[in-house]
């Protein structure tokens, strides 16, 4: 295969669907389909109902690839067995190339059906030939926790490591949602009920202009990366989603904090939070918490995922703060894969001649 890293990339087209027949083994015939965004979201509400989540969802892709300068594309892999959805961005590089990531959050390639790991190994280098075909030098799966295979990605040559360890909460222990929290979390949560704190769902762009200026008011506090100081687009996009739940804490009819939770068919994830620094006392964080787990349980959801902190180290803060919150862990992955070797050394080099004496340890070292 020639090296595409200087070409321009050929673009899919995405006006419509286009199929490519390829011999799985044993006279399987396997067949990709690059979805335009009707059959993309056709494909969503076929997922199972537990799978239906937000994160492989084409308006989720439309909404991170403007903040991310990418462009969304999604592959769907059929066989006897069943299917693949592999939702993507593509991230333009220097000299023509890209490279594809999943979008920010948790999602992957997602098998539906009862596939072989010798199946799920064919139906992912598939893909690597498309993104190849594409002028794409690697892939970046930020691995689901429930529905990435791991091992499925070791044996298609990614390099699978882990980035941290999520707390999440057990909603199934009855109507009391903090049974598993710490015991000054619980007690903090009696202080901000003693204090009157109330939680509603938001609704409307009142409410989720409130949210962004308490995001965006906690950005400046906490000195957050660019990377996380999301614009109005992307919290307009976000209101626009219908398994999205903007969660509002209010002090006397004031709004004081709030998050965004992704509602799926079994899990809840809490995307983004943010409080008023002036109202700590009253621990309005700690409330926050329960407001978000008692609208995941009331959604149906099993369990909500907190998330976990900014490393794998177990004393960092953030991530000792969420273990008050639920007794569940579990373990992130990413996952890299280079699929053309040339581009992506020429990538490397070329970042390392830029910036001399520097070294990063992140998989799309030029991306550093």
């Amino acid at each position: 295969m020639a090296n595409t890293s200087c070409v321009t990339p050929r673009r899919p087209d995405h006006s419509s669907p286009s199929s490519e027949p390829l011999t799985a083994g044993a006279g399987d015939a396997l067949t990709m389909t690059i979805l335009d965004m009707p059959a993309w979201s056709s494909a969503w509400g076929q997922l199972p109902l537990d799978r239906r989540e937000v994160y492989f969802h084409p308006a989720y892709a439309s909404i991170c690839a403007p903040w991310e300068r990418a462009r969304p594309g999604c592959l769907r892999l059929t066989s006897p067995a069943g299917w693949m959805l592999y939702p993507y961005l593509a991230h333009p590089i220097d000299g023509g190339a890209c490279d594809a990531q999943t979008p920010y959050g948790y999602g992957g390639p997602l098998f539906v059906g009862e596939w072989s790991p010798a199946h799920k190994a064919i139906a992912l280098a598939r893909a690597a030939e498309f993104f190849r075909s594409t002028g794409a030098v690697a892939e970046f799966v930020r691995c689901h926790t429930e529905w990435s295979d791991v091992e499925a990605l070791r044996t298609a040559g990614f390099a699978v490591f882990q980035v941290r360890t999520n707390v999440e909460c057990d909603l199934t222990t009855g109507d009391d949602v903090t049974a598993t929290w710490v015991s000054s979390a619980r007690r903090n949560l009696r202080k901000a009920q003693a204090a009157g704190l109330s939680f509603r769902l938001g609704e409307g762009d009142r409410d989720w202009a409130a949210f962004e200026g308490l995001y965006a008011a906690t950005a400046r506090r906490l000195e957050m990366a660019p990377a996380y100081r999301f614009d109005h687009d992307y919290f307009a996009g976000l209101c626009a989603l219908a398994p999205v739940r903007l969660v509002v804490v209010e002090s006397a009819g004031t709004p004081i904090a709030g998050a965004v939770v992704f509602i799926g068919g079994m899990l809840a994830h809490y995307h983004l939070g943010a409080s008023d620094f002036a109202h700590q006392g009253v621990r309005p964080n700690d409330f926050l918490y329960f407001a978000m787990a008692e609208v995941a349980r009331q959604a149906g959801c099993q369990r909500i995922v907190w998330g976990g902190g900014m490393s794998n180290d177990p004393a960092d803060t953030l991530f000792r703060f969420k273990t008050h919150f639920g007794a569940l862990r579990r373990p992130v992955f990413c996952a890299g894969r280079v699929i053309d070797r040339a581009g992506y050394d020429q990538q490397c080099a070329a970042w390392a001649a830029k910036n001399p004496g520097r070294e990063s340890k992140l998989f799309l070292k030029y991306r550093a």
